[in-house]
């Protein structure tokens, strides 16, 4: 990695690790997860996203108490990152949830992501992808069109409200949208 760029960018640390433990090299992605914490000292993101790497680095060594533990760490990180977390930070750290059973966990951060990003066709296809790696396809195509629906309902919902007079219940409901899905263009456009 250029150590020097003006474009570093921790992802492509995490990025690096996974190569190295597809391989096998378990020393060399816990080394990557080091660089990350030198690296980005300033940044709370990158400290998360180095916790998570590190939790890998735990399950491909088959420590799975370690793993644990690195993941409850990462999640209380992530508790105050989240709003500000670029998304393949967040789904690095629900890939890791789901490696080590934690699914509530992990569905909550996908379904986080994918009501924020409902039609960026890059985001689901990455969103996509994780589920693929896990072997859990369905699940994610299920995770993605569910929570599409929903945010279509809503938006619906609160049209109908409007057209029928409500229109303090269509505000009401387009707040509420815009606090769960605060990173959702569509529904912000419709808020305004």
């Amino acid at each position: 990695l250029a150590k020097y760029s003006f474009w570093r960018d921790a992802a492509d640390y995490a990025s690096l690790a996974k190569a190295h433990l597809a391989n096998g090299d378990v020393m060399e992605a816990a080394k990557t997860a080091s660089d990350v914490r030198r690296e980005f000292r300033a940044d709370h993101k990158a400290e998360m996203l180095a916790t998570v790497v590190e939790s890998q680095v735990a399950i491909k060594q088959g420590n799975d108490m370690r793993a644990q533990q690195l993941l409850n760490k990462a999640m209380q990180q992530f508790a105050g990152v989240a709003n500000e977390l670029p998304d393949h930070f967040a789904l690095e750290l629900a890939e890791t949830c789901y490696q080590l059973g934690e699914d509530a966990s992990g569905n909550d951060i996908v379904q986080k992501m994918v009501r924020n990003h409902h039609e960026d066709i890059e985001v689901l296809n990455r969103v996509q992808h994780m589920y693929d790696s896990i072997g859990r396809p369905e699940q994610g195509q299920r995770m993605i069109e569910e929570n599409a629906r929903a945010i279509v309902e809503i938006n619906n919902e609160a049209v109908r409200m409007a057209q029928a007079g409500d229109l303090d219940g269509a505000v009401q409901k387009f707040i509420h949208a815009v606090e769960e899905m605060p990173a959702n263009i569509q529904v912000m456009l419709n808020a305004v």
